[in-house]
């Protein structure tokens, strides 16, 4: 796995805290974006703050998260901005280079995010700012590549994170104690 995502580390200890953040501005192909506009965009378009969201919160977990019982354990964020995203360390002043939000990145990063919560009384804590759509019993949160033309994407709502699904997958993972943040707005789909 890449660790490309990780911007803190903390000291070693027998349960611990992981947190997963992501602020996504920038879709580059929903109205405004950099792309090709998808044809299922949804009536949406570029955001400004979320990755400053994700950024303070991280902040936040690195400088003020007090909770001795499972301590800060890792950090991992992914942003997607205009321009390469960059986060300034509060603690070292280390510059990170912070992947795109796009389902890759993801993927991957979710992935590191769950490996390093193996211990069952670790807790993860998952925060998403951007975008969101609901249809029925579904809400699906679009990643930055949301509406990109691949052909082997299944249908215009590959490229984003179904919380249900997503749900049942976290049902798996080893931590107990887990809690999700999705501080978005979601839009109803409408068939018009």
């Amino acid at each position: 796995m890449s660790a490309q995502s990780l911007i803190h580390e903390g000291k070693a200890a027998p349960r611990q805290t992981h947190v997963l953040l992501i602020g996504i501005g920038t879709y580059e192909n929903l109205i405004g974006g950099p792309g090709p506009l998808a044809p299922d965009h949804f009536g949406l378009g570029q955001l400004t703050s979320p990755p400053a969201s994700a950024r303070l919160l991280a902040d936040w977990f690195i400088t003020n998260f007090d909770c001795p019982d499972r301590p800060l354990g890792t950090l991992r964020m992914l942003l997607s901005e205009a321009s390469s995203a960059k986060f300034q360390h509060p603690g070292t002043g280390a510059q990170h280079s912070v992947p795109a939000a796009n389902l890759v990145n993801t993927r991957a990063a979710v992935a590191d995010w769950i490996d390093a919560a193996a211990n069952p009384d670790d807790q993860i804590i998952f925060y998403l700012c951007g975008h969101g759509l609901s249809g029925g019993l579904n809400e699906i949160y679009p990643l930055r590549d949301f509406g990109c033309d691949d052909p082997a994407d299944d249908g215009p709502l590959a490229r984003a994170i179904n919380l249900n699904k997503f749900a049942v997958g976290l049902e798996t993972v080893t931590a107990s104690n887990q809690l999700l943040i999705l501080d978005t707005c979601r839009e109803r789909e409408t068939n018009s």
